[in-house]
């Protein structure tokens, strides 16, 4: 479910609600996950998208996708909550459901 965008502070600011009641079993499909989103949806081409670490270690490195893939892959559960879930409702309760209360949150593998 998402929001109008007159109901955000900006054109590029919006979210999209875990449609709760739509939910099987404990990880949320990639199509159900919710997102927020503070300045649009960038559009990034994985072929040209580069990971750099650097600051507090022995030495800046750049990664590609590629690069990235090598490496083993580890699968854990991880439960996500947005920090602003219910925020709406701290001043003064409006919403009827727990999905608009409550509905930015996922389980993602």
């Amino acid at each position: 479910m998402r929001v109008p965008t007159e109901l955000t502070p900006t054109k590029l600011s919006s979210w999209d609600f875990t449609p709760l009641q739509d939910l099987q079993g404990i990880i949320t499909p990639n199509g159900l996950f919710f997102e927020r989103n503070h300045s649009g949806v960038p559009s990034i081409d994985p072929r040209e998208h580069r990971l750099m670490i650097h600051g507090m270690v022995d030495g800046p490195r750049i990664f590609t996708m590629n690069d990235l893939k090598r490496y083993p892959s580890v699968s854990v559960v991880h439960f996500l909550e947005c920090s602003g879930n219910g925020l709406t409702e701290w001043k003064q309760p409006t919403e009827k459901t727990v999905q608009l209360t409550h509905g930015l949150v996922s389980c993602a593998e």
